[in-house]
């Protein structure tokens, strides 16, 4: 393999890496924010131990993924078990990745992200516009899906989760 071909190939490989980091990141973030919606306390790890002061300088434990989800429940925001297993899976090929190594395939790695992103999508519209608060994003999420639709993967799981609503 010359040079050049190695260095491309470690340049895929890389993005695709922080592509899942990303991911499973900016998906935390979202599950936070509704969260945060509902009560502040929600965001730390340990929420007995909520401070206005460690919130605001950043200074503490946020809650996991498991957490999220249980807190999720608790406050009535419906998660479909098949999107929990979604999530948990990505966590799942955070962690090798972030501590070893990520031996998937492509297309399954790009399935698991379609399914995400269509997930965080939905969550989004329902959860946290319900106000109409994200009109002035209403663009960018426009693009987004606009961009997926492009995505084959994406396509074939959507129509599967909204083949029994159409």
């Amino acid at each position: 393999m010359s040079y050049r071909r190695l260095n491309t190939w470690v340049a895929i490989r890389r993005s695709g890496k922080y592509a899942i980091l990303h991911l499973y990141s900016g998906t935390l973030l979202i599950l936070k924010e509704r969260l945060f919606h509902e009560d502040q306390t929600l965001l730390f790890a340990n929420p007995e131990k909520a401070d206005e002061r460690h919130l605001e300088s950043g200074d503490f434990t946020g809650p996991n993924l498991e957490q999220c989800l249980e807190r999720l429940d608790e406050i009535d925001v419906e998660v479909a078990d098949a999107q929990k297993t979604q999530l948990r899976l990505l966590g799942s090929k955070r962690k090798r990745l972030e501590h070893y190594r990520l031996t998937d395939s492509a297309e399954a790695v790009k399935a698991l992200t379609a399914d995400i992103v269509g997930f965080l999508l939905d969550f989004i519209g329902a959860q946290l516009d319900s106000d109409g608060a994200l009109a002035d994003h209403a663009e960018i999420l426009d693009q987004i899906r606009a961009k997926l639709a492009e995505f084959k993967d994406f396509v074939t799981l959507r129509w599967k989760a909204i083949v029994d609503v159409v």
